[in-house]
């Protein structure tokens, strides 16, 4: 309108808008079950190119910090080795399938998706004692998951080639329509939710808010309340409904 290609009086038709919010696809206990045994299998961990190996290694980890800390793709990228405190560890050479081992992640704003910064708590702090065993750079300011020729961030287009080659191997395609990465934050979520974390405390640790949280994971919470639902009130025998 204002380089008078359109009159002012011109209305735009728009198309219908739905309020029903897309439900958001978590990866299931058995989906993940077949994914981190894929990481262990030799289809994964070998291959005739070293680079491919390397890559490999640091993507299967990078996976496993998804899914414990609910951080975004492109958050998860951005972390360097000083933003990362392991903590509870006692014995650095016997830790690494110890699941009671955290980690405290502390973002900048330029690291987060809505620019305020957070701390991100999570499970398995082992993941990054493996990672600096093989990781040619792990200064404070080096990136978590880089190439080990050059020190830079691994392209998305390297963490893609090879996820989509794992979705393919072990049928995941056949039976769900969504398998990005971003699926392990949901699933990250909705394990917390089944496990007791509060609304409040998840929406913080995962940087969005809790209208959010509610509005598109409402179902678990139902179904967590629905034994309360349906709990018998403590009547007497003359006074039950």
């Amino acid at each position: 309108v204002t380089r008078r290609y359109l009159p002012p009086t011109y209305i735009p038709e728009l198309p219908h808008i739905s309020r029903v919010s897309r439900k958001r696809e978590h990866f299931t206990l058995e989906d993940w079950r077949k994914i981190y045994r894929f990481f262990n299998t030799n289809k994964w961990m070998k291959h005739d190119n070293p680079k491919v190996v390397e890559q490999r290694k640091f993507i299967k980890e990078f996976v496993i910090v998804l899914i414990n800390t609910g951080l975004r793709f492109g958050e998860l990228r951005k972390v360097k080795w000083g933003d990362v405190t392991v903590e509870n560890v006692t014995d650095k050479n016997d830790n690494d399938n110890d699941d009671s081992v955290s980690v405290r992640i502390n973002l900048a704003g330029h690291q987060t998706k809505n620019g305020k910064p957070r701390v991100v708590i999570g499970r398995r702090g082992d993941v990054f004692t493996r990672l600096k065993r093989f990781s040619g750079y792990t200064k404070n300011n080096d990136f978590l998951f880089v190439d080990n020729d050059t020190g830079e961030q691994l392209g998305k287009d390297v963490y893609y080639k090879h996820w989509n080659y794992l979705i393919d191997e072990i049928g995941l395609r056949e039976h769900r329509q969504d398998n990005t990465f971003y699926c392990f934050r949901h699933t990250y979520c909705t394990w917390r939710l089944y496990g007791g974390t509060d609304v409040f405390t998840l929406s913080k640790n995962m940087g969005t808010s809790v209208k959010f949280i509610e509005e598109h994971y409402g179902q678990i919470k139902m179904e967590l309340k629905g034994k309360e639902l349906i709990n018998d009130v403590n009547f007497k025998d003359s006074d039950r409904l």
